[in-house]
């Protein structure tokens, strides 16, 4: 767990970021140019908080969400991934063991 800080809302580093690189890549250029999307905001920082370990058994994944990452760089979608909210933590069925933070 990290506490982080994000790129202000003029996207300041992304900006500076791709001058940097030498302008935009050809991913980019391909697929984002001409799209109404915005780019993700970038973490500029994050200081760790504390480690949480939680093991997961097979009879555990019907109770997660299932998180679909998009597409990969080579156009393909990405392969989909479980998520859980950590705020409902205490609703899941699995047991959880206490570790100290650092």
């Amino acid at each position: 767990m990290c506490e982080v800080e994000y790129n202000d809302i003029h996207r300041s580093l992304r900006k500076w970021r791709t001058e940097l690189k030498g302008g935009l890549s050809n991913f980019e250029k391909r697929c984002r140019a001409g799209s109404n999307s915005f780019s993700r905001y970038r973490k500029t920082s994050a200081e760790l908080v504390e480690i949480v370990y939680i093991a997961f058994e097979p009879e555990d994944l019907p109770q997660l969400d299932v998180m679909n990452q998009g597409r990969n760089s080579n156009g393909q979608p990405g392969p989909p991934n479980f998520s859980f909210n950590l705020e409902r933590i205490n609703e899941y069925r699995f047991e959880r063991e206490q570790f100290a933070a650092v």
